[in-house]
């Protein structure tokens, strides 16, 4: 049965090369809005996070993750490093502090002149990590009409 399901997901072998081959690659000093983006599970991150610790290469560490909007927090914890913990982020940080993401799904539903609650109903359908409908809000008067404003009034 599950022969069956991959047959049926590329087709042929050929296929399934063409479709393994798509490597990407991005020009250094791009910007991140321009970076391509992907939906990464929570059990794959879990894995790789909790092979070895990334300072002192240790076996499994302890792994907390935090949610932030569309961004995701992981820090590791080892014994042998003790108060030096290995942090990483999914996304930068743009204005000094708001997920880079969280800025940009906004920027995309009220460009594509979507429905915030529509747009949160289909992620939350997915599992995907979003914020509230409030901070959508406030991105939008605080960030984008303001820049659209001044952009128009330049223009």
């Amino acid at each position: 049965m599950e022969e069956e399901a991959e047959e049926n997901d590329y087709g042929n072998d050929e296929e399934l090369n063409r479709a393994t081959q798509n490597t990407i690659s991005v020009p250094p000093n791009v910007k991140c809005q321009d970076e391509p983006k992907f939906i990464v599970f929570y059990s794959t991150l879990l894995s790789l996070f909790s092979l070895f610790c990334f300072r002192c290469k240790k076996d499994k560490p302890t792994v907390k993750m935090l949610r932030n909007g569309t961004m995701v927090t992981v820090t590791q914890y080892c014994d042998a490093c003790q108060t030096k913990s290995f942090t990483w982020r999914s996304e930068p940080f743009v204005f000094g502090r708001y997920p880079a993401g969280n800025i940009l799904l906004s920027f995309a539903v009220l460009m594509a002149g979507a429905s915030i609650s529509k747009v949160l109903l289909v992620f939350k359908h997915m599992g995907l990590a979003a914020y509230t409908p409030r901070s959508f809000f406030y991105h939008q008067s605080r960030f984008l009409i303001p820049t659209i404003l001044m952009y128009w009034e330049s223009y």
